[in-house]
C-alpha cells in the first residue's frame, strides 16, 4: 500500500498539534513532497545514524523505516547525534548485486537496481542485467545483508497499513509488461508503484522474465514476444534486444 497516505495523515495531526502550543508559530507536514534531505536531518536529529549503505538506522529497528517530518518556526531543544556503530562491517556492501556501494557511506546511484526499477525513466544499462534476479520494484540486498536489522518484527498490528496490495499477487509477468494505461491505472491505484511508470515496470518485468527465460522457463519468452507491440518504444526496443540475445550463439 502507499504509505505517502498513512503516514502524511499522522504528519498532519503532529503539525497540527505544534501549532497549538503556542500563538503564531507555523508547521507543515512533509512526506516526499519538498526536496528535504531527510535523511542527514534525521541523523542530526539524533534519530538514528546513517549507515554504510546510505540508509537511516534506527537502534532497536534497524533501516527498515519510513521518514517524513514536520517543519516548524517554534524553537525546539535539539538532540545530539548518535555515534555510527557500523564499525568494520562491510555486510551491505558486499552484497550490493552491481557494486552501487562503491565505498562506505558512498553509492552511486546509476548502478542501484532500486534507482534502476523506481526512480529511472530511461532503459536500464545492460551492465545491470545479470544482477536482475526477481526485481520489479526495489532492491533491499544492503538491507537484508545488514546485521543491524536482525530484529524482532512489529507486531502484527503496526504493519497492516503496509501490507501488499491483494491483487499484486495475482498478477503475472505478462500482464505487467503489457498492462495499459486504464488497466495500470487501476492497477497503482493508492500504490507506490505508479512511482515507477507503466513503461518502467513493464521493462523490468522484461528482464525478469528473460532471467527465467535464461532458466529454461519457455512461458516467459511469451511475455517477451508479446512486448514488442507494446505502445512505448522503449519497452519494444528492449523486448527486441532481449529476444536477439537469446537467439545469439
Amino acid at each position: 500500500r502507499d504509505y505517502h497516505g498513512f503516514l502524511g495523515r499522522r504528519l498532519r495531526r503532529l503539525a497540527a498539534f505544534v501549532r497549538s502550543l503556542a500563538p503564531g508559530v507555523a508547521a507543515r507536514a512533509l512526506c516526499d513532497s519538498s526536496p528535504v534531505l531527510e535523511r542527514a536531518w534525521a541523523a542530526r536529529a539524533g534519530l538514528g545514524f546513517i549507515g554504510k549503505h546510505g540508509l537511516l538506522v534506527v537502534p532497536g529497528q534497524g533501516s527498515y523505516v519510513l521518514l517524513g517530518e514536520v517543519v516548524t518556526t517554534l524553537a525546539l531543544p535539539a538532540n545530539r547525534p548518535l555515534r555510527r556503530r557500523c564499525g568494520r562491517c562491510r555486510c551491505c556492501l558486499d552484497a550490493c548485486p552491481t557494486g552501487a556501494l562503491v565505498a562506505p557511506y558512498e553509492l552511486e546511484a546509476c548502478r542501484c537496481l532500486a534507482y534502476a526499477t523506481i526512480e529511472s525513466r530511461s532503459p536500464p544499462p545492460a551492465a545491470l542485467w545479470p544482477a536482475w534476479g526477481e526485481r520489479l520494484f526495489g532492491c533491499d540486498a544492503c538491507q537484508e545483508a545488514c546485521p543491524l536489522n536482525a530484529v524482532a518484527p512489529p507486531p502484527a498490528e503496526q504493519t497492516e497499513p503496509f501490507r501488499p496490495l491483494a491483487r499484486w499477487g495475482k498478477l503475472d509477468l505478462g500482464t505487467l509488461a503489457l498492462a495499459r494505461e486504464p488497466h495500470w491505472h487501476s492497477l497503482t491505484q493508492a500504490s507506490p508503484l505508479r512511482r515507477a511508470t507503466r513503461a518502467g515496470l513493464a521493462r523490468s518485468a522484461l528482464l525478469v522474465a528473460a532471467g527465467r527465460w535464461r532458466r529454461g522457463d519457455a512461458g516467459a519468452r511469451t511475455a517477451i514476444e508479446a512486448a514488442r507491440e507494446h505502445d512505448d518504444a522503449t519497452v519494444r526496443r528492449l523486448a527486441g534486444t532481449l529476444l536477439g540475445a537469446r537467439a545469439g550463439p
